[in-house]
């Protein structure tokens, strides 16, 4: 059985990203014996229609021979559970441990990942009676009007990015990569018809010579958002990637969108290991999909692609030229500091306190070292973060003053006017667009 070193805590907000990013529904469980003992842990979107869905018969069947074995440990493999109902939804299942520090068994969880539509819903296919299993699957128990309730909040990933989020989640709990080819292991999976829908696909890109863009081209855009390199912006766009994509939906609209949305969530990681802080990042993502998803012509879809590639790219330059390698080691301790916790009201004690050494002493270092004071230092890293909350988000601006700690908006006004020279209501004007 897979193993995991994180606290639930720690799962439950990798899971929560994976969610905002993705918006296919996740949960975890706490699994008992026997399997319909179930405690459900953590569940997203966390609403009362996803209590409706059901494991499918064949994965709690699967579940209960495993969990009925002596030894727990040895006979779960490390490869997910897969169920596909008819070609219309595909779920995966993820049996793993958490453990404690000292290695012992704590808890056996079970981590679902979907259902998600494999067709656009439309008309004819949100009738239920259509497509839905009613002994078997995950709608099983669900009356018609419930199955309309439900999916709603189930989102369309066609198989190939369904598996890709599922490799993302073992790198993010497990620490370990796992292939495609052990994602949808047949001997894990109760599907129909993938594998003929796999050849078939792979004999048209054949016939058609439209085949996908090679990783290693790919991997020169990420590198290129890594690296901050705003003068290489240009030389990312002719990259085989914006020319072969591949066919992501039978739809164009649909498959432009989920083009920009993988390009969206693959660039979020390539900046935050450029330095980017997290949230900020998770910021901007939020945002392009919102506005991805409002979008209706390709052509500015395929625009707005290259717009996600350069914010980022320039988001991880402004943060590469804080290169704070030359800084001693309680300066760089007191920006850390200070970047941790830019919504509270830090004092020169506490930062004092931090790094052991006394106000003076701190002070005198921190502006001999970066050229301004802590306070000033400490106001300007609030302002820059506003100014990313004020241009990828739509919060007021008494949400943002609150946010950040100041005593009123005007103060939070005044300060912001002090180090841009404009309002905030002037900076969100001028921001560029993100049509």
């Amino acid at each position: 059985m897979i193993e995991c070193f994180l606290t639930l805590q720690q799962v439950r907000e990798y899971v929560r990203l994976v969610f905002q990013i993705t918006k296919i529904p996740l949960a975890i469980q706490t699994i008992r014996s026997p399997p319909e003992k179930k405690q459900k842990e953590i569940s997203f979107p966390d609403i009362p229609e996803m209590n409706l869905l059901k494991l499918p018969e064949t994965i709690e069947k699967k579940l209960y021979s495993m969990v009925s074995s002596t030894d727990i440990n040895t006979v779960i493999s490390d490869t997910p559970l897969c169920y596909t109902e008819e070609d219309v939804y595909t779920s995966f299942y993820v049996p793993f441990t958490i453990l404690d520090q000292e290695k012992k068994l704590n808890r056996k969880m079970l981590l679902s990942i979907g259902p998600c539509f494999q067709k656009q819903m439309n008309r004819s296919f949100s009738r239920p009676d259509i497509w839905k299993n009613r002994k078997t699957g995950c709608f099983r128990d669900c009356t018609d009007e419930e199955c309309l309730l439900v999916s709603q909040h189930i989102p369309y990933w066609n198989i190939p990015h369904l598996c890709a989020v599922v490799q993302l989640l073992y790198v993010l709990l497990f620490k370990i990569p796992i292939h495609v080819s052990d994602i949808l292991n047949p001997s894990n999976s109760f599907m129909t018809d993938v594998d003929a829908m796999t050849t078939e696909e792979l004999f048209k890109r054949r016939e058609n010579n439209t085949f996908h863009s090679m990783y290693t081209q790919e991997s020169k855009i990420w590198k290129i958002i890594e690296n901050g390199q705003t003068d290489k912006i240009t030389e990312a766009f002719t990259i085989m990637l914006f020319s072969s994509t591949g066919k992501l939906a039978k739809n164009r609209l649909r498959h432009e969108k989920n083009m920009a949305i993988c390009t969206t969530t693959l660039a979020t990681r390539a900046a935050i290991l450029g330095g980017v802080p997290d949230e900020i990042a998770y910021t901007m993502s939020d945002s392009f999909i919102q506005k991805i998803e409002e979008m209706t012509t390709p052509e500015n879809i395929i625009l707005f692609n290259k717009k996600i590639i350069a914010d980022f790219t320039k988001s991880a330059a402004e943060y590469k030229h804080k290169d704070r390698k030359n800084y001693s080691p309680v300066v760089n301790i007191s920006i850390q500091y200070i970047e941790q916790h830019l919504h509270d009201k830090i004092t020169l004690e506490g930062i004092s306190d931090r790094v052991n050494l006394s106000i003076s002493q701190i002070s005198r270092k921190f502006k001999k070292e970066t050229g301004i004071s802590i306070v000033d230092f400490f106001q300007k890293q609030k302002i820059e973060a506003a100014c990313n909350m004020l241009k990828y988000s739509e919060r007021s601006l008494l949400e943002i003053s609150n946010i950040f700690s100041f005593s009123s908006q005007s103060y939070f006004s005044a300060v912001f006017r002090k180090y841009t020279g404009q309002s905030p209501s002037e900076y969100r004007l001028k921001a560029p667009a993100l049509e």
